[in-house]
């Protein structure tokens, strides 16, 4: 995916994709480009490749690996990502277990195309792809303070990341609340102010029970999320992060499941240790 992020030394979005449209344009015509053909923008930047593209996707895509009904499920008292792996007359079905953002699907369908390329079968990829493990703070699952349920997603941030994030807690089967505590967005050069807004609008739209947010640019999702529909009294801001830690501790109840993320130096990891069982005070 071609996305804003990593704007800092960009002045604008188009420089970045003219980079990445560079690495494909630079492949050799013996090559392939494994491209998401869900994303307008890559699909745009590999049409000058010399080298062969194999496209993935969860839209329906001729001759492309594709996924379908993909969701989180619980199975075997494991929740984990379900889908059907879909290439040519073959459908495979999948289970990867404690994955629970359905954007990892785009990246379980680039490492599949590439499994492809390299002949191996349908049910060779599925049975790889069910060993993938989550890396620590990428959208994984941790146990909460008072039997609730922390989503650490702490490792970094950006418009896209956070949207995705915010729809994949949305969507969770869970009893209790869901809510979201995000940071500041970092290193978004002149898109800051717009990329914060659009993470606004995106949670204000979801059927969210709570959004706490901390930092100075954080306070903008929060303010875009109340414009877009989500009521004050569901909302908190915070400048400091133990005020928010305490906040936290006092709020969440059993069964809650709580997001955490922000860009890599605003420490949220802090926070997901801060509300572990071993340190509830």
């Amino acid at each position: 995916t071609i996305a804003p992020v990593h704007l800092a030394n960009f002045s604008k979005f188009s420089q970045l994709v003219a980079e990445k449209r560079y690495l494909l344009e630079s492949l050799p015509r013996d090559g392939y480009a494994v491209v998401n053909y869900d994303d307008e923008v890559a699909r745009e930047a590999a049409r000058k490749t010399k080298a062969t593209i194999v496209p993935y996707g969860v839209m329906q895509i001729e001759g492309a690996m594709r996924a379908q009904e993909v969701k989180v499920v619980e199975k075997d008292n494991r929740l984990g990502l379900y889908f059907k792996l879909l290439y040519q007359d073959t459908v495979t079905p999948a289970f990867v277990k404690d994955v629970l953002a359905p954007h990892y699907m785009y990246s379980f369908l680039a490492a599949a195309t590439v499994g492809m390329i390299y002949n191996l079968t349908p049910l060779e990829i599925v049975l790889g792809l069910e060993k993938f493990q989550a890396l620590p703070a990428h959208f994984v699952y941790r146990e909460g303070i008072g039997k609730s349920f922390l989503i650490d997603d702490t490792y970094n941030a950006a418009p896209l990341s956070m949207c995705s994030a915010l729809k994949s807690l949305a969507d969770l089967p869970a009893h209790g609340r869901k809510m979201a505590v995000l940071a500041d967005m970092l290193d978004l050069g002149s898109y800051e102010g717009q990329g914060h807004k659009e993470v606004g609008v995106c949670a204000g739209k979801l059927s969210l029970d709570m959004l706490v947010t901390y930092g100075t640019r954080a306070k903008i999702i929060g303010e875009y999320a109340h414009l877009t529909g989500m009521k004050k009294k569901q909302m908190r801001h915070f400048a400091s992060q133990d005020e928010l830690t305490a906040f936290l501790k006092e709020t969440i109840r059993e069964g809650d499941v709580v997001l955490v993320k922000g860009s890599r130096a605003m420490a949220m990891e802090r926070v997901i240790a801060a509300l572990e069982p071993g340190n509830f005070v």
